[in-house]
């Protein structure tokens, strides 16, 4: 079979591959395999200076590997290497670390539904490590600054006053007109927008305050800015506009009980009861385009024992 195949015999790479056991057990194998080598060289007319060498160099590597806790490809990525994020796959044969942080890739993809600091070290790592698949890798020695980037990243909902909730990783619904139209409270929003179709109330395990919420995917948040430009204000329900269409008069019973006498119920200060002004013949008014804000202020006028009459919905303040 020719002396080279006795040099690195099965036995000493199963050795060098398994657990790592004592160093005088390792080098007696070692020096048992050299002298099974040169005794092959000695009985061989084609063993040459040269092989016995190369016998030796391996046997010596193999003895570098065993001392440093393993087989040779633990060379290849340090036991203590880590990604970014627990969710990146490392590659050990690569060394590359696979981005799989939602708010970064949407970043990175430019799908518009998060935000990341475009001006860190990391970003320039994992720009210069992509395909036409949309897949982002970086060097895991370069996590660090990975890291960074990932900290930087947020949610963007589908207008600045929704706000993202982090234990429902769900943006709430705050555009005015949207969500009293959503709650059956009137203003005007198209019905056969696709982006209404992503909104929901929160799910029953959620926490009293965000039972009645509307929520939707911040993934759906350029579909919802979609349907949000479909909504227009009006007058709060029962109240009529004025002769100038840009205006509003307050018929609200509860609230025009909280003006002439007081009203318990409503909250006293805030946006929806800061926005109605009072005429010179004792009536009260409103623009137009604050209807939804004054009609949140309505709902708090309506609570029985906390809870807004007909709505189910819990609120200390304008909705």
């Amino acid at each position: 079979q020719g002396t080279f195949s006795c040099l690195l015999p099965l036995g000493c790479f199963k050795s060098c591959e398994r657990s790592p056991r004592t160093m005088g057990s390792f080098w007696s194998r070692a020096s048992s395999a050299m002298d099974r080598t040169l005794s092959a060289v000695r009985s061989s007319t084609r063993g040459t200076a040269t092989t016995v060498l190369i016998g030796a160099a391996i046997i010596i590597v193999l003895g570098m590997a065993w001392m440093s806790g393993g087989s040779l490809s633990s060379y290849r990525v340090p036991h203590t290497a880590r990604c970014a994020d627990g969710n990146d796959i490392l590659n050990p044969s690569t060394q590359m670390c696979q981005v799989n942080n939602a708010w970064a890739l949407s970043f990175l993809r430019g799908q518009g539904w998060s935000t990341c600091a475009a001006d860190l070290p990391g970003m320039a790592v994992l720009q210069r490590h992509h395909d036409s698949t949309g897949k982002f890798w970086y060097p895991y020695n370069r996590a660090a600054e990975v890291r960074e980037v990932y900290r930087s990243c947020a949610p963007v909902c589908a207008a600045q006053e929704d706000a993202y909730h982090s234990q429902l990783q769900m943006c709430i619904v705050r555009y005015p007109a949207a969500r009293m139209w959503l709650a059956g409270y009137g203003q005007s929003c198209s019905k056969s927008s696709e982006g209404s179709g992503f909104i929901s109330k929160a799910g029953a395990g959620s926490s009293r305050s965000l039972v009645q919420q509307f929520v939707y995917a911040p993934a759906n948040a350029r579909q919802v800015e979609q349907f949000y430009k479909t909504c227009r204000s009006t007058c709060a329900l029962g109240d009529e506009i004025m002769a100038d269409g840009k205006h509003c008069q307050v018929k609200d019973v509860d609230a025009m009980r909280f003006f002439h006498e007081g009203n318990q119920h409503c909250v006293s200060s805030g946006p929806g009861v800061s926005s109605i002004s009072n005429t010179k013949d004792g009536g009260y008014f409103y623009p137009l385009r604050l209807g939804p804000i004054v009609q949140a202020w309505y709902l708090t006028c309506k609570r029985k024992g906390g809870m807004l009459a007909n709505s189910g919905s819990e609120s200390s303040g304008d909705p």
